[in-house]
């Protein structure tokens, strides 16, 4: 499975520490800064798409886990039906 670069550093621009210090007390937002390089519809679809890996990747780690923890205990068991593969 291929790395998709995280879509969100293309939204915003990384603060240093005395903007974020300034936050603080920025009432009205005119200090944060967003990225327009990309137009809507491309960021939707990079965050879509971002999303879905990454619940990919964590139902990816729940299986192996499950694999490798419950599975070895249902077949000792001898429960018929497991899938080994």
């Amino acid at each position: 499975m291929a790395q998709l670069r995280e879509p969100y550093s293309l939204f915003f621009v990384d603060p240093s520490f005395f903007a974020g210090m300034a936050s603080v007390i920025d009432l009205y937002g005119v200090l944060m800064d967003f990225n327009t390089a990309a137009p809507p519809n491309q960021a939707d679809f990079l965050a879509l798409q971002y999303d879905w890996y990454k619940v990919g990747q964590d139902l990816y780690g729940a299986m192996n886990t499950f694999k490798q923890t419950e599975l070895p205990k249902a077949q000792q068991m001898g429960l018929a039906g497991i899938a080994t593969g």
